[in-house]
């Protein structure tokens, strides 16, 4: 790897605070101060913290030689960007869906300043950044299952109150101590891995929450197959991930489909545990199919209001799967970027070097794992949620490491180009200087 910048630098731990700063506001809610008399001013400080995030990805990705001509090269996200922006113009809402835009803007300038400083830093750092965030979220967040005394049907809950929320991030937590694991030699710090994933484990399974459970039982599966492949020749491997990707994205949305019509026969939910309706779910997929029925090109906005609130009178703030609600939001071309965003970067998998190919392992198991848990939750397109950050973060690390991989091959090149030419030139030389002699 590329360690220009080897030393965990003042600049160093600039580059990852703007994202720092939104993992961090990601876990803070209103649960934590919904007895105080000023949550509002809590919500106010944590929308500040955010916006100041974005500012300094902003200035950051300015202002770093370098990152400006990298940004070009992330062509599916910025048309992305783009669409959002011109949807909001499409929608009665403007201001809002403007700071859709800038907030998904600013969600991805984060993540890609991190991506790219910790691919070509110290690789300890990138090791041991995720482990140790996530699983103080996890404690932080527990904090409002100690705080509260009101139990939701024997369930853990978070800060916010919501058992899933826990889940989620006690889902990230494992993946990114067990993606840690195979990276660490030190027994000490092996053992503290292992604790913090066993913690987070047992209040995955007290919170009760089936998606979760289930997408990390995806993730580690993944974590644990996919390292059979590097040692495969390119073609082969190639091959594979050509077939688990462009295979994988149709059947997700195929089931999406017709996944009201599943879970509705009641025998599914109940193997869960659940009622027939899957926690109201299945009304929820009902209407937002309606919805989708009466705008289903550009959708109603991607924000949030426009999207909820105004359209539907609901209570709920998404529809409780990503496919759904981006399609909602965002009509079927929406649901087609996505498509893009997913098949534009996970493509590039198939093409990384052996080194390469294994340092992101973990971050192609969690892309694919939120495809599964996309199904009874969403993660596309929440601006305020670590699995969005998370989601950008491991798209950008694969941009990045298949550049890496093709400027570190072209030097290569080039240096063996080199030796040979020295080789020739002083085989001349001494062929000239023997001929001279005689």
């Amino acid at each position: 790897m590329d360690n220009k910048d080897s030393k965990f630098s003042f600049s160093g731990v600039l580059l990852l605070f703007p994202l720092t700063l939104l993992v961090m506001a990601s876990s803070l809610s209103t649960g934590l101060l919904k007895h105080a008399s000023s949550v509002d001013h809590f919500q106010i400080l944590i929308a500040g913290v955010r916006w100041v995030a974005f500012f300094m990805a902003f200035i950051l990705l300015v202002t770093r030689p370098g990152y400006k001509a990298a940004v070009k090269r992330q062509l599916p996200f910025i048309v992305l960007v783009f669409y959002i922006l011109l949807s909001a113009f499409w929608t009665a809402n403007t201001m809002p869906g403007l700071l859709s835009a800038i907030e998904c803007l600013g969600v991805g300038a984060a993540a890609f300043i991190a991506a790219r400083h910790l691919l070509r830093s110290d690789p300890v750092i990138l090791t041991y950044y995720w482990p140790v965030l996530l699983t103080t979220m996890v404690f932080f967040s527990l904090l409002g299952f100690f705080q509260s005394s009101e139990v939701t049907v024997g369930r853990m809950k978070g800060l916010n109150g919501d058992p899933s929320t826990l889940g989620a991030d006690c889902m990230v937590a494992i993946w990114a101590c067990y993606a840690a694991l195979s990276q660490v030699k030190t027994s000490g710090v092996k053992i503290l891995l292992l604790s913090a994933a066993a913690l987070s484990a047992i209040v995955l399974i007290g919170t009760r929450s089936v998606t979760p459970l289930l997408t990390v039982l995806v993730i580690v599966g993944l974590m644990m197959l996919l390292p059979r492949l590097a040692g495969l020749d390119k073609g082969k491997r190639q091959s594979i991930m050509r077939v688990l990707i462009y295979g994988s994205l149709p059947l997700f949305f195929l089931v999406t489909l017709f996944l009201p019509d599943i879970v509705s026969l009641g025998s599914l939910a109940r193997w869960f545990g659940k009622d027939p309706t899957f926690s109201g779910r299945v009304i929820i997929w009902n209407e937002a199919i309606s919805l989708i029925n009466q705008q289903p090109v550009i959708g109603w906005g991607f924000d949030y209001l426009r999207a909820d609130e105004s359209a539907t009178l609901l209570w709920h703030r998404h529809f409780h799967n990503g496919y759904l609600d981006v399609t909602v939001k965002g009509g079927l071309i929406g649901l087609s970027l996505i498509v893009f965003l997913y098949t534009a970067y996970l493509r590039k998998v198939a093409f990384l070097n052996p080194e390469y190919f294994r340092l992101n392992i973990p971050y192609v198991a969690l892309l694919s794992g939120l495809l599964f848990y996309n199904l009874t939750e969403v993660s596309f397109l929440i601006w305020e949620s670590k699995l969005w950050i998370l989601t950008l973060f491991g798209f950008f690390m694969l941009s990045e490491s298949g550049r890496l991989g093709v400027h570190k091959k072209r030097k290569t090149r080039r240096r063996r180009h080199r030796v040979r030419r020295k080789t020739a030139l002083s085989s001349t030389e001494s062929m000239m200087m023997g001929v001279n002699k005689k």
